[in-house]
């Protein structure tokens, strides 16, 4: 009777593992999918800006052009490229949202295993501490140190450089000296890049 117990047991158990481990990659598909696309999206960003800042050279390096024409179609087009970018950003911030859903997804079919074979706990509760350990430091500390060297932080910085040379060919063009104007479009460059830095890792810190 007992053995017959521990076969419809183990049995239950096989099942509950096959359905548990066909979820898990399941929902780990949709995770590289979803990281997969934030590459593509990120990709053709910097191609448009590539695009974009060959065609804007070669404008600027014909001598017959008009420079004040040049610089306002320089001015349109780098102004289409910072909003391209922030809308860029904020798919990555929805991104970000979708990714940490499908990460709690795979902790709790984790847990379900852990339920079914104590010798897994090492690993997955090592693996928990781990993500638990980066949650618990203080908001500044996550903020400062989170996302750095990622597709958000690279978005960052060319949406910065593009609102810079927005701010160069402003002051430019109402005659101001060229040493104020690298000077201004600097500190709005870098006054940019900590808004959106600000305001990407504000969103993100759980």
């Amino acid at each position: 009777m007992n053995s017959t117990s521990q076969q419809d047991d183990q049995h239950a158990d096989s099942v509950r593992v096959d359905y548990l481990f066909h979820e898990y990659e399941r929902v780990n598909t949709w995770k590289l999918a979803e990281e997969a696309q934030g590459e593509q999206r990120m990709q053709f960003f910097l191609t448009i800006v590539s695009a974009a800042a060959g065609a804007l050279v070669f404008l600027a390096s014909q001598t017959s052009a008009d420079v004040v024409k040049v610089n306002r179609i320089s001015q349109v087009v780098l102004l289409i490229l910072f909003l391209f970018g922030v809308t860029l950003l904020n798919r990555m911030i929805a991104r970000r949202a979708k990714l940490r859903a499908y990460e709690g997804m795979m902790r709790q079919i984790e847990e379900q295993f852990l339920a079914i074979d104590a010798s897994l706990e090492d690993y997955i509760t090592r693996k928990q501490k781990s993500a638990a350990g980066a949650a618990q430091r203080p908001m500044l500390a996550r903020m400062l140190i989170r996302n750095r060297g990622t597709l958000s932080d690279f978005a960052v910085i060319i949406n910065s450089l593009v609102a810079g040379g927005v701010v160069y060919l402003q002051l430019t063009s109402v005659a101001m000296g060229e040493s104020q104007s690298l000077l201004w479009s600097v500190l709005a460059a870098v006054g940019i890049y900590v808004l959106q830095r600000f305001y990407y890792d504000l969103m993100n810190v759980s």
